[in-house]
């Protein structure tokens, strides 16, 4: 039962794992890949709809340096939590899923950093609570490691617990930049704001869904229709979006 459980657990959180214009991609005008963020105009609200919920909204905060410090729902709930993000030689050390309480925790990473400045080891601890900052009694935990590409994507991980049950998952990329298995449209991707939006979401992506509408300056969607598709957010499930951004 513990095996089918952790499976779950790990399908789950999985989810946690472009300035263009016409269809030029970021390779197309010299600049950075995948490096290359849009911090002046971060997500400053996602709206969504799902398949479990009528609706939320994410609200985001930021420090100076246009990295997100918190993020606050309307109604946090079991499987929608609020988010807290940490951070260390200014690099993310934690992103931690929290409830109302601010003390109960439905997920805790704790990110090692390695070769390049890119994350190789990410400590989980589920349904944990928080004790002078750290985790204590967690449910569960397990450990993520990671491979990347030439262009420090994450193309593959491997999730192992503490009694040797594994989970791996693998993640490939186009010619075009983008990751196999969605359409895409010829304009910027939301996540291309930050990339710790891409490291957890495993989505590094130049471009953005296909069926994304209503553009900003930096031509990242402000609507997103997926129909029967659906895409995940820091693990959120939704078909149908809106987004509001630090720039207009």
């Amino acid at each position: 039962m513990k095996k089918i459980n952790q499976l779950c657990t790990a399908v789950y959180f999985i989810a946690f794992f472009s300035f263009l214009t016409g269809c030029k991609k970021f390779d197309d005008i010299g600049q950075p890949y995948p490096e290359e963020q849009l911090k002046s105009c971060g997500i400053e609200e996602f709206v969504f709809t799902g398949t479990h919920r009528d609706a939320d909204t994410l609200r985001v905060s930021y420090n100076s340096a246009g990295d997100p410090t918190k993020i606050t729902r309307t109604s946090p709930s079991t499987g929608y939590p609020n988010y807290i993000f940490k951070y260390k030689n200014n690099r993310l050390s934690e992103f931690i899923g929290v409830y109302k309480n601010g003390v109960s925790t439905e997920v805790w990473h704790k990110y090692i950093y390695g070769a390049g400045g890119l994350v190789s080891v990410d400590s989980v601890y589920t349904f944990a609570q928080i004790v002078n900052g750290k985790p204590h009694e967690a449910i569960d935990r397990y450990a993520i490691t990671f491979n990347y590409d030439s262009r420090g994507r994450v193309i593959y991980e491997k999730w192992t617990y503490e009694d040797g049950f594994t989970y791996e998952m693998t993640y490939e990329y186009g010619a075009d930049g983008n990751r196999v298995g969605a359409s895409y449209g010829n304009k910027v991707s939301f996540r291309r704001s930050n990339k710790i939006w891409m490291f957890i979401d495993r989505d590094y992506s130049v471009n953005d869904h296909l069926n994304s509408s209503d553009f900003n300056s930096m031509m990242m969607p402000q609507s997103i229709n997926l129909g029967l598709s659906q895409d995940a957010f820091l693990g959120n499930y939704y078909s149908v979006a809106k987004l509001k951004y630090r720039c207009p």
